[in-house]
């Protein structure tokens, strides 16, 4: 029965029976797992008890200085000081007489409040202060500041969390504030609003005391601007985390547990009377579950152990059965890459038998793929060489045209200047490099194609080379960038203007392993039925003669040899400046392998 000979199903049914062992394991899980619901009930329901407590106490705190600011604004002192807040010197007498002597007995009594001060719209404060030794800073900016800023929206009873108080001189200090809109009952509209700002230590441990257990860490929480309220039991780590839930909107649900450098947290959250402002309860699991994890780890040990037999057990019978499967895998996963590699050591069995037909399968596949190989290379070799053989003479008939020019004006230096020139280019052209040149090769072809259009016309074009130093020896398909200068010359320069009219930028940078080639002019730019000539050609499958460029094969070919060197990996694009000028792109992986190196 366990010889490597015997039918595979008989040695995967003695896996079977060793796997009789699961059992063992889902009851243990059961087990844990009920005790764990069972404990994750009562903790939930607790935490969910004091978030309610905590809602109810902060909320009940706050509003009885909403109910006293309420009382206020239905007297008539203070409505008749609200009609009259456009004469400054006015309101601010009725302030101190009719007004900030009810609001000073109504904080007298409690330490937490630092000052109540009205703002109205113009940006002028009337404070209420109990330390009347605070020096106030009437001439403070409260557009300017982003905390004082947010009152002016505000349009119902909101909470602003921790800043620092400067509206008053001296003393400094931070504090927590509630904002309460003020209605001018004579038009019904907000003619400014009460700050009553806070202590920030008091309110903390206010909030504070809304949890019972020491395992509990509460505090308030803006959703928007991440602010928050709480003592120092608040981590950074905490409100990181916090942070993320509510932005990714995670947090929707009131109960869920998180885990904070490797502790389990139970997070309750509920939502305030405040706009964006939440109560986050946070109850470690740590102390609460330590029932759970010695019935955890007791399952793992027992566990552990009935694994350890197994697996001593099996062991020799599994690695006989897989090895064969493991060769079969590693040699599939090879030709998935593209590599083909025989699986060799074939056993005697069912398992053998697939293995000896994939084997054949890899000799078909590899007989077709040279063929196709061979047929590939031959036919994209024979393209690019009759591409390459209309760029060149294209290029030397006008340049034997230059020469004739010169030769009938006289101009002998000049004729010799441009000899040398040609001389460099037929070099260049005939060299034996199988199409592929360095950067700055290609660029230097460019500057040659430059004089000899200066010998030609007398008349300096300008050529702005700006070439990441890290591209120079970079590799490039041969006459790659000289049709695109000649057009943008063709086209966009005149003889008969200043040297200054006409210029061409070319621009290569490397980024991201790819070559980034930019060449504009400042000329008319490209017309607009050539424009949709060229993308018809960028559009059409690359077999595809478009006539336009029957005429015109100068761009075209040079299109064709990127496209047949570079494939799906070229992005080429033609457009028009925004101002003036054509723009050519060019977008090439900075690193191509040579396609006749890899065919010989």
């Amino acid at each position: 029965m366990f010889l490597p000979s015997s039918p595979l199903k008989n040695q995967l049914f003695l896996i079977l029976i060793l796997f009789l062992i699961v059992p063992l394991f889902i009851v243990s899980y059961f087990s844990q797992s009920s005790m764990y619901r069972a404990s994750t009930k009562f903790v939930t329901e607790n935490s969910e008890l004091n978030a309610d407590n905590g809602v109810a106490l902060i909320e009940s705190y706050l509003t009885q200085f909403e109910k006293t600011i309420n009382d206020l604004s239905f007297t008539p002192p203070f409505q008749h000081f609200l009609q009259n807040l456009d004469d400054l010197a006015y309101s601010q007498q009725l302030f101190v007489f009719d007004i900030e002597k009810p609001l000073r007995i109504s904080i007298v009594n409690k330490p937490e409040v630092v000052e109540v001060i009205f703002i109205d719209r113009s940006s002028n404060i009337y404070p209420a202060r109990k330390n009347m030794n605070s020096i106030m800073n009437y001439s403070y900016n409260l557009l300017n500041d982003p905390v004082y800023e947010q009152v002016f929206s505000k349009n119902s009873f909101q909470l602003i969390g921790p800043h620092e108080n400067k509206l008053v001189q001296s003393p400094k200090a931070m504090v927590v504030s509630v904002v309460k809109p003020m209605i001018n009952y004579a038009n019904f509209t907000i003619d400014g609003w009460f700050m009553i700002n806070f202590d920030l230590k008091s309110i903390i441990e206010i909030v504070a005391t809304a949890h019972s257990a020491k395992t509990n860490t509460i505090f308030l929480y803006n959703i928007s601007n991440g602010m928050y309220i709480g003592d120092n039991n608040v981590s950074e780590a905490i409100i990181h985390k916090v942070d993320s839930l509510f932005r990714n909107n995670s947090a929707n649900v009131e109960s869920q547990i998180i885990n904070i450098q490797s502790i389990d947290y139970l997070l309750t959250n509920r939502s305030l009377m405040f706009d964006d402002w939440r109560l986050v309860n946070l109850v470690s699991f740590d102390t609460l579950m330590k029932g759970t994890k010695s019935t955890r780890n007791l399952t793992y040990i027992i566990g552990a152990i009935c694994f350890i037999v197994a697996f001593v057990l099996s062991f020799v019978f599994i690695m006989q059965i897989l090895k064969p499967v493991y060769r079969l895998k590693h040699s599939m996963s090879l030709f998935g890459n593209g590599i083909i590699s025989k699986v060799h050591k074939i056993p005697r069995n069912e398992l053998g038998y697939l293995i000896q037909t994939f084997n054949q399968m890899l000799d078909e596949r590899k007989k077709m793929e040279d063929e196709i190989v061979q047929k590939t290379i031959w036919g994209k070799e024979k393209e690019l060489l009759q591409l390459q053989a209309q760029v060149n003479p294209h290029f030397l008939f006008n340049t034997l045209g230059t020469i004739e020019a010169l030769a009938d004006r006289g101009k002998k230096q000049d004729m010799a200047d441009l000899i040398h020139e040609v001389a460099n280019i037929l070099r260049y052209n005939i060299r034996n490099d199988k199409g592929w040149v360095k950067l700055h090769e290609e660029i230097e072809y460019v500057q040659y194609y430059q004089n000899i259009h200066f010998y030609r016309y007398h008349r300096p074009v300008t050529i702005h080379y700006n070439v990441d130093a890290s591209a120079h020896n970079l590799l490039i398909i041969k006459l790659g960038l000289q049709p695109f200068v000649e057009n943008a010359l063709k086209y966009g320069w005149n003889e008969l203007k200043n040297a200054e009219y006409f210029a061409i930028d070319l621009r290569i940078t490397v980024v991201d392993n790819r070559l980034h080639i930019r060449i504009s002019d400042n000329g008319p730019g490209f017309d607009q039925q050539v424009l949709e000539h060229l993308q018809e050609m960028l559009q059409s499958p690359a077999d595809r003669m478009i006539p336009f460029f029957s005429r015109h094969t100068g761009i075209y070919n040079t299109y064709r040899r990127f496209r047949l060197i570079y494939g799906d990996a070229l992005t080429i694009s033609f457009d028009n400046q925004e101002h003036s000028g054509a723009v050519v792109t060019i977008n090439i992986p900075a690193s191509f392998p040579d396609p006749y190196t890899e065919a010989e």
